[in-house]
């Protein structure tokens, strides 16, 4: 092989070197300029959707948390509005009567007697204005118009205790018939007897 062979060949050698060299190079500065950036672009995108995706999730377990909270409260606004009553400034007693008495139709209602007892102290430890007056209710009756009865003096729109529920069946009675008493009171409040001693409690 000449000399001017021997040149070309390594003239060719060396150059072919330095594009791989150059192409090394380019294909470093791509990655570094181009790819990098993607990749991290990549991540900072991913890391968003994931902070996202967390946030989601909480906001979720809040709405959750939040609807659980606001059927509890209502929950309790329901039972504070039975419990809360209003308590007047007479017994009144003869609008609850009215209320748990029903007409005898020999069907579901046999027989019943509605009777008032006296004004005594509502409670031991209560304010000594505060006073309760008993009814009684004895009936034979069916269960459905017991209960309706009963409902209907819990649902007053003043306080009313229920204090005796007392229900026995007739086994000789063909028709299920039951003897029923109920006895509720309602409380009202006397502001005279704010005026007189501890001592003067009780009945009166």
């Amino acid at each position: 092989m000449s000399e001017a062979s021997t040149q070309t060949l390594r003239h060719s050698t060396a150059t072919a070197r330095w594009v791989l060299v150059i192409v090394a190079l380019l294909a470093v500065a791509a990655t570094w300029f181009v790819a990098l950036p993607l990749w991290e672009a990549g991540s900072v995108a991913e890391a968003e959707a994931t902070r996202l995706a967390l946030r989601i999730a909480a906001r979720e377990r809040l709405e959750e948390e939040l609807a659980s909270r606001s059927a509890a409260c209502a929950r309790l606004d329901l039972e504070r509005g039975s419990a809360l009553r209003r308590i007047p400034n007479d017994p009144s007693q003869a609008q609850l009567m009215r209320s748990m008495s029903e007409p005898v139709n020999g069907v579901e209602l046999i027989t019943q007697t509605v009777a008032a007892g006296k004004s005594v102290l509502a409670a031991r430890d209560g304010p000594k204005a505060w006073r309760a007056v008993p009814v009684t209710v004895a009936m034979k009756s069916n269960f459905e118009t017991c209960m309706r009865i009963l409902r209907r003096a819990e649902q007053s729109d003043r306080l009313v205790r229920t204090l005796e529920v007392d229900l026995r069946q007739d086994a000789t009675d063909a028709l299920g018939m039951l003897d029923v008493s109920i006895v509720v009171d309602a409380v009202w409040s006397d502001p005279l007897l704010e005026k007189l001693p501890d001592s003067t409690g009780g009945s009166r």
